[in-house]
């Protein structure tokens, strides 16, 4: 994880980890070989990482959501193994709570270990780390499993576009269900 100092240190979920032992704290200049959880990535974390993963881990930017314009857009990690994670994801964190895409880096650390395999380390890490680690896996676990079934990118981001499609459609389904009919009077 490249730690930059951002975050109030008795929210910080990242150094949570490290303090843990789940997770290492980089220096932002430290190469790392692993896959890297960036907006900067051009392919989504799938099964088909898991080789990566298994072999050097995945890292995180533990950086505030506020900041994020300074920090360096590159790291010393091979540009290939830049990864994003599905924006379909909800944050349990009590600061970003219901928000999808704004998870903390521990909620992104264990989601990736969760869709590239490592399913137990993840729910373990989380639930015993945060009183919110299961509500994590409650908000999410059908797309985790449904991310975790993809063995590439392209079949991460399909699986995304039909869970949004099939949002969409629950959403007008129901605004359907609750307008008044035309004949009512």
């Amino acid at each position: 994880m490249f730690e930059f100092h951002q975050n109030d240190p008795k929210k910080d979920t990242g150094m949570r980890l490290v303090k843990r032992g789940a997770a290492k704290a980089l220096k932002p200049h430290v190469p790392f070989q692993g896959v890297l959880l960036s907006a900067e990535g051009k392919s989504y974390l799938s099964g088909g990482d898991r080789e990566i993963v298994a072999k050097s881990g995945i890292g995180a930017i533990n950086c505030s959501w506020n900041r994020l314009d300074e920090i360096p857009k590159r790291m010393k990690v091979p540009p290939h193994h830049y990864r994003l994670l599905p924006m379909t994801l909800v944050a349990a964190n009590p600061i970003n709570f219901g928000k999808r895409g704004k998870l903390c880096t521990a909620e992104a650390l264990c989601a990736a270990a969760y869709i590239t395999g490592y399913k137990d380390f993840a729910e373990e890490t989380l639930n015993g780390s945060f009183g919110w680690g299961e509500e994590f896996f409650e908000l999410n676990r059908d797309v985790l499993d449904l991310y975790a079934a993809c063995s590439s990118s392209d079949e991460v981001e399909e699986a995304e576009k039909d869970f949004l499609r099939s949002l969409e459609e629950e959403a007008a389904h129901r605004k359907m269900r609750m307008m008044p009919s035309s004949d009512s009077s």
